[in-house]
C-alpha cells in the first residue's frame, strides 16, 4: 500500500512543481511588462507635457491604468506562487512521513503533562510521539483541539460522528491539501489571533456615539465643499480651519486610536486567509452529520462567514493606510480617516464578534479532523473500530502499535469481557510486554478520538484510560521513584471509586524489595478486581500468576516467551496464554561480561 501512496504523492509533487514553474515564468513576464508600461507612460507624459502642456496628459492614462492592473496581477501571482510552493512542501513532508521521518511536524511538546492519566506513558506528545505522527494542523487552535481529542474520552455518539467525519475527509485528499496549503500562509497565528480576540472583546471608542458618527459625516463634506468653493468664493483659511478641526479631533483621541490599532494592525492578510479557509469549509459538499453541523454555523440566511471576513479584511487594509505618516496626515485632515475606519470596524465587531469566535471554533475543528483524516489516508490498512453495546467488552484482533513500521509489526489477539477483569502479562526482558501495553493504550486513544486503529478487528467500550508505566523520581519535590509510584497508584484506586477505568500497569512497585513488591502487588490486584474497571498488568514477578487460581473468574495469565538457542535470544513477540517459563536477566548479564 505504501507503493500506491508514494505513487499518489509523486504525481501530486510533479504536478505542483510544474504549476510552480509556470507561475514563476508568468511572474517574470509581468515584471517586465510592468516596467515597460511604467517607462512608456513616463516617456509619453514627459513628451506631451513638454510639447503640448497638460492638455493632452490624458493620453498617458491608459499606460498608468495598465501599470496598476499589472501590479494587481503581480500580487495575485505572488499569492499563487506561495500556494503552489506550499503544495510542493506538503508532498515532500508526506514522503518523509511515509519513510518514518516525522521530524518536520510539530510534536506538541507544549502539551506534555506528567500528571495526565496516560499521555506520558503512551508518548502522546514530544519527539517521535503520536501527536507528531498525526499532526498536520495549520492553526494553533487546531493543534489544541487535536491534543484534546487525544487526551480526553468522548461518548459513543460523538465518537461515531467523528468516525464518519474523519472517513469522509480522508476520502478528500485534494480538499485537505488545498485547505492545508492555504492555512500554511497564515504562519504562526496564535499571537495575532489573541490580539484580534482582545479587540473583539474590547469596548467601542466611537460606534453608536452620536457626536462622532455625525462629525464623521458632516466635517469631511464641509472640508471638500470649502476646498472647492475656495477656488472662487470663500477664503482658503476656511477649508484649512475645517482640516485643522478634524486633525484636532483625531489628535485628542490619538493615544486610544493607537492602542486599538496595535491589536489589529497589519492583520488584513491573515484575516483574508482566514476567510479563504472558511470558504473552503462553506463550499465543501459535506455528507457526514458532524461536518454538516459545523458548516451550518458558517452560513445563515442573511450572511456568510466568508463575505463578512472579507469585509473586515478590507476595513483593516484601509485602516492600515495610517501607517504611512504622509498618507495618514492627509487622510485624517480630509476625512477624519482614523475615526471613520474605527466606526465602520466597530460596527462590524458588534455585528460579528459572537460569530467570529464560532467561526474560529469551526475552522479549528475542521483543522484537527483533517490531521486525523490525513493519518487515515496514509494508513489505508487500518480499520475504524466498532463500539461495544455493553460495558467493558473489548475484542482486539491483529492489534499492533501504529508507530512501528509495517514490516516490523508483530500483531496479537486479545480480549476482555466484563468488569473487574485483570490480565497479568509475564515475560522476560525485551520480550514485548511494554510494547503490547502501549499498543493497547495508543489504539484505545485513537479509537476514542474517532480515528482508525492498527488492528484487523477492534471492538471497544469508551472508557477513561489510566496508566502507570514510566513514573520516575521528582527531585524538585524531593520525591523518590517509589513514592511517586505510590501516589500514582493511589490516584488510580481513588479514581476507580467514581469512574470506570481501563488500567495499564508496567512493573508495579519497582522501587522496593522483592517481598514488599509481591505483597503490595497482590494486595493492589485484589483491590482492583472488586471495582468496575479492567486492567492489564505487565510484570517479571511470576508469583503474581498464582492469583489466577485464587480469582479464576477475574484474573487471567498471559505471557511473552523467549527462546535461548546457542546463547542467542529469539523473540517472537507473540502473546500466549499462561505464565512465562523462561527469564533472561542473568543470561543478558553474562552477555554484557558481568559475572553471575
Amino acid at each position: 500500500m505504501t507503493v500506491s501512496l508514494n505513487n499518489y504523492y509523486g504525481k501530486q509533487l510533479h504536478k505542483h512543481q510544474e504549476s510552480l514553474q509556470y507561475i514563476q515564468k508568468q511572474i517574470n513576464r509581468i515584471v517586465w511588462f510592468r516596467f515597460l508600461s511604467f517607462l512608456i507612460g513616463l516617456v509619453i507624459s514627459y513628451f506631451l507635457i513638454n510639447k503640448f502642456g497638460w492638455s493632452l496628459i490624458w493620453v498617458s492614462l491608459p499606460f498608468i491604468a495598465l501599470f496598476l492592473l499589472l501590479v494587481k496581477k503581480h500580487e495575485e501571482l505572488k499569492w499563487l506562487k506561495s500556494y503552489y510552493a506550499n503544495r510542493v512542501v506538503i508532498c515532500e513532508m508526506e514522503f518523509k512521513s511515509l519513510e518514518g521521518d516525522q521530524s518536520l511536524f510539530d510534536d506538541g511538546n507544549a502539551f506534555i503533562d506528567p500528571a495526565h492519566p496516560y499521555s506520558s506513558d503512551m508518548d502522546l506528545f514530544g519527539p517521535n510521539s503520536i501527536c507528531q505522527y498525526l499532526n498536520r494542523s495549520i492553526s494553533s487552535g487546531g493543534k489544541i483541539k487535536l491534543a484534546n481529542a487525544l487526551s480526553t474520552v468522548g461518548n459513543k455518539e460523538i465518537i461515531e460522528k467523528k468516525q464518519h467525519a474523519i472517513k469522509e475527509l480522508s476520502e478528500r485528499p485534494e480538499w485537505r491539501h488545498d485547505f492545508r496549503a492555504n492555512g500554511m500562509m497564515m504562519g504562526d497565528d496564535e499571537a495575532d489571533k489573541d490580539e484580534l480576540v482582545k479587540w473583539l472583546k474590547g469596548s467601542d471608542l466611537f460606534y453608536k456615539k452620536n457626536f462622532f458618527e455625525l462629525a464623521a459625516i458632516i466635517l469631511p463634506i464641509l472640508v471638500l465643499l470649502s476646498l472647492i468653493l475656495s477656488f472662487w468664493i470663500i477664503p482658503v483659511r476656511i477649508p484649512i480651519l475645517f482640516i485643522l478641526l478634524q486633525l484636532g479631533i483625531v489628535g485628542i483621541f490619538l493615544r486610544k486610536i493607537n492602542q486599538q490599532h496595535v491589536n489589529i494592525s497589519r492583520k488584513h492578510d491573515l484575516i483574508r486567509q482566514f476567510g479563504k479557509l472558511l470558504s473552503k469549509i462553506e463550499y465543501l459538499q459535506a455528507r457526514s452529520d458532524l461536518l454538516i453541523e459545523w458548516r451550518s454555523k458558517l452560513v445563515k440566511e442573511d450572511f456568510s462567514s466568508e463575505k463578512e471576513i472579507n469585509k473586515l479584511s478590507n476595513l483593516l487594509r484601509l485602516f492600515d493606510n495610517r501607517l504611512n505618516m504622509i498618507a495618514g496626515f492627509v487622510l485624517n485632515g480630509l476625512f477624519m480617516w482614523d475615526i471613520q475606519c474605527l466606526i465602520r470596524m466597530e460596527k462590524w465587531k458588534n455585528r460579528n464578534k459572537g460569530n467570529f469566535i464560532t467561526w474560529l471554533h469551526v475552522l479549528e475543528e475542521y483543522d484537527a479532523l483533517s490531521s486525523l483524516a490525513n493519518y487515515a489516508f496514509n494508513n489505508p490498512e487500518f480499520i475504524y473500530p466498532d463500539l461495544a453495546q455493553e460495558k467493558h467488552q473489548y475484542v482486539f484482533e491483529g492489534i499492533a502499535h501504529p508507530l512501528i513500521p509495517p514490516a516490523e509489526r508483530i500483531a496479537n489477539d486479545f480480549s476482555i469481557n466484563g468488569e473487574g477483569q485483570m490480565t497479568i502479562v509475564t515475560g522476560s526482558n525485551m520480550a514485548g510486554k511494554s510494547t503490547f501495553l502501549r499498543s493497547l493504550g495508543v489504539n484505545l486513544i485513537l479509537a476514542m478520538a474517532g480515528a482508525p486503529v492498527c488492528a484487523k478487528k477492534f471492538v471497544f467500550y469508551p472508557v477513561q484510560l489510566f496508566s502507570n508505566m514510566r513514573v520516575g523520581d521528582d527531585l524538585s519535590n524531593r520525591e523518590s521513584t517509589f513514592y511517586a509510584e505510590l501516589k500514582r497508584l493511589k490516584q488510580i484506586i481513588e479514581k476507580t471509586k467514581s469512574t470506570e477505568l481501563f488500567i495499564l500497569l508496567d512493573e508495579i512497585l519497582k522501587g522496593t524489595n522483592s517481598n514488599d513488591k509481591l505483597t503490595g502487588s497482590i494486595a493492589l490486584i485484589r483491590q482492583l478486581v472488586l471495582t468496575d474497571s479492567v486492567g492489564v498488568i505487565a510484570t517479571h514477578d511470576l508469583a503474581l500468576g498464582k492469583l489466577e487460581e485464587e480469582l479464576a473468574d477475574k484474573v487471567r495469565n498471559f505471557n511473552f516467551e523467549v527462546e535461548i538457542k546457542n546463547e542467542e535470544f529469539h523473540f517472537d513477540y507473540k502473546l500466549k496464554e499462561g505464565i512465562c517459563k523462561v527469564l533472561n536477566a542473568t543470561e543478558l548479564m553474562r552477555k554484557m561480561g558481568l559475572k553471575v
